[in-house]
């Protein structure tokens, strides 16, 4: 359910997203061929003015910058008149190629269209730095084209700003959906994980009071199984045992339990983890071995018997996953890296599934048949009470890497 949900908000806001992109480069596209049109119109007209004023001679044309040049050329394309910079010759089958006779440069627009009018002389307005400026224009043959170079002036500018705004508004509604979708999922994972929690805070005043209620017939029970186990002897000492070892393993059980119900930090301490490395070694014999040199200064601060029930939980998972191989070790190392101790408990076992990694180091979840979902989220919860993180990652060739991650004590 949680996935279509994902599924149906993500497709739903990726079309609303690309509906307000639509718009957005519509806008642009006709803004840009608007603004277009207007530059052809405006060089048409300064075109249009320039042969009136030869056609008219009343017609005064006002001095253009942007004009930055102008010529007329006979039938065969050999120029008449040139005025600033135009070509020496004009092809006259220019006019039937459009893309020819109306051409966008990267700061001008060169307009060529057709051209008469009756044989006279006018005077052409100019500057001193345009060639050909103030002359007379000869008119002893007949124009047929009339060709002009205008300057764009901002329209380029315009132009870009156009494609950039609209650029950077896709790129703002990307990251924007980007955002929306992620904090979507997010706020579902938070539903889920506020839903679970509930159920734990119920399970946990459950756990608290039957711990309590437990414990008591537990140590009853102990006792009444010695007595009888005196008492009644012939050959009952091995079912006795059991009972003992199983009331011990409820006891413990309920033990864990309210260790995880209890908060707060113990008794933090400094320890200085090459000394404490050494002495938790020796615990555990040759099964638990201390890869390479620990940093003289990698020292943390929190409860030692918390960190001790970690690493034990760590290395006992660790040799439960290689049971059944020859002389299986669990793998520790302790490094510094970035102002944290990172203690790593490493095996060759077979590793996690990965359908089963988000749900790791939650309490009462295992899949071990006598496992009982405990050590773990307890280990997590020691580490994130002393400011750390406990994690996990698949080791490289096989196996489990567990890391434990605790602020560096100066």
């Amino acid at each position: 359910m949680k996935r279509i949900r994902t599924v149906i908000f993500t497709v739903g806001t990726a079309a609303g997203v690309v509906c307000i992109l639509a718009l957005v480069w519509a806008f642009v596209l006709r803004e840009r061929s608007t603004r277009r049109l207007y530059a052809e119109y405006e060089v048409f007209r300064a075109l249009t003015a320039l042969t009136d004023m030869y056609r008219d001679p009343g017609v005064v044309m006002p001095p253009d910058d942007r004009i930055l040049g102008f010529g007329l050329y006979r039938a065969d394309g050999t120029r008449l008149y040139q005025y600033g910079r135009t070509p020496d010759y004009l092809d006259p089958q220019i006019l039937q190629d459009p893309a020819s006779a109306r051409r966008f440069t990267d700061t001008s627009f060169i307009l060529v269209r057709p051209f008469g009018m009756d044989p006279m002389r006018r005077p052409v307005p100019g500057r001193p730095d345009r060639p050909g400026s103030g002359m007379m224009m000869p008119m002893g043959g007949s124009a047929r084209f009339a060709y002009i170079e205008y300057g764009l002036g901002p329209f380029r500018a315009e132009q870009r700003a156009l494609t950039l705004g609209a650029l950077a508004i896709t790129a703002a509604l990307g990251a924007a959906y980007l955002a929306l979708v992620h904090l979507y999922r997010r706020n579902l994972d938070l539903r889920d994980r506020e839903y679970r929690n509930r159920e734990l805070v119920q399970l946990g005043e459950a756990a608290r009071t039957l711990a309590h209620e437990i414990k008591n017939p537990l140590g009853v029970i102990r006792v009444q199984s010695a007595l009888l186990a005196r008492t009644v002897g012939g050959g009952a000492e091995e079912g006795f045992r059991i009972i003992d070892e199983e009331i011990r393993r409820l006891g413990s059980l309920v033990d864990r339990i309210r260790e995880f119900l209890r908060s707060g930090e113990g008794a933090p301490e400094r320890i200085a983890l090459g000394e404490f490395l050494e002495g938790w070694g020796r615990r555990h014999g040759g099964r638990a071995r201390i890869l390479d040199s620990v940093p003289a200064e990698a020292s943390v601060r929190m409860d030692r018997g918390r960190l001790t029930d970690i690493l034990d939980n760590l290395t006992r998972n660790a040799l439960e996953s290689m049971e059944g191989r020859e002389d299986p070790v669990a793998e520790v190392s302790c490094s510094i890296r970035r102002g944290q101790v990172v203690l790593s408990v490493q095996d060759r076992g077979a590793g996690v599934d990965p359908q089963e990694e988000p749900r790791l180091f939650e309490p009462f979840h295992t899949t071990k048949e006598k496992g009982s979902g405990i050590g773990l989220a307890l280990s997590a919860k020691w580490a994130r009470t002393a400011g750390g993180t406990l994690t996990y990652r698949p080791r490289e060739g096989g196996g489990s890497v567990f890391e434990v991650r605790l602020p560096l004590e100066p």
